[in-house]
């Protein structure tokens, strides 16, 4: 925790470091130590909202039910799935915050999106209330792959071969 809450940084000016100042928002990417702590971290993050999860008004997203998935991280991202529901959402806010206190990261509001289907408008409204994030549009793109819950198609994945065909 002492590595994520009180990192300080020099600046090397013609190969000499010069002073030290204190970080005002801990860690940052690109820290050589970022991608352990990251991991470790989230470990505890994990643990967290397994034990939301588990409560009885947590409804899992209609496709991770089988799997019990809620968390997936990828590079400093983190995508938590779930059922459309009041009960739910509140539990895995419950363990957003219990994470945030406890390890002083708080998710970037500005960033953070709310993907919905289903349900009304009403409950729509009351769950971006709750967590304070933006509302995002589906489908989206993740790492250049469409996310949806269906089988990908070639036709999905055509954007990202070329992408990546480009730089071969």
């Amino acid at each position: 925790m002492v590595c994520i809450r009180t990192p300080k940084y020099s600046v090397s000016i013609n190969g000499e470091l010069h002073g030290f100042f204190s970080s005002g928002r801990g860690i940052r990417q690109g820290d050589p130590m970022s991608p352990y702590i990251f991991t470790l971290v989230m470990e505890i993050f994990t643990g967290l909202l397994d034990i939301q999860t588990r409560r009885l008004d947590f409804r899992f997203f209609w496709c991770c039910k089988p799997f019990r998935l809620s968390p997936l991280f990828f590079a400093d991202d983190v995508l938590l799935f779930a059922e459309a529901s009041l009960p739910s959402i509140e539990l895995l806010k419950d363990g957003i915050d219990k994470f945030s206190n406890w390890s002083g990261l708080v998710p970037n509001l500005r960033k953070s999106e709310v993907f919905l289907s289903g349900g009304s408008f009403d409950l729509w409204q009351d769950i971006l209330n709750k967590l304070g994030f933006q509302m995002g549009t589906l489908p989206f793109r993740y790492l250049g792959v469409l996310v949806i819950c269906a089988r990908l198609s070639k036709a999905d994945c055509v954007s990202l071969v070329n992408s990546i065909t480009v730089h071969l």
